[in-house]
């Protein structure tokens, strides 16, 4: 398991049915896991995947940059 994939397992757990759904995604530089931005879904936000996983839209979103 990478460091990631630790980072993300630590993160998960189940959500209740009645709980809002909030997370942060965050844009990761390619070779050196460094969070390069970060998107917070807030509530009634949504975001389009196609077939291979790819985020194609996301919609009512706040956009932060990493300094």
């Amino acid at each position: 398991m990478n460091t990631l994939q630790k980072r993300v397992s630590k993160l998960e757990r189940p959500i209740d049915a009645g709980e809002p759904f909030d997370f942060t995604v965050h844009m990761i530089e390619a070779g050196t896991m460094r969070v390069t931005s970060r998107l917070r879904l807030i509530t009634g936000g949504a975001v389009e995947v196609d077939e291979d996983g790819n985020a194609m839209k996301t919609c009512i979103v706040e956009r932060e940059a990493v300094k």
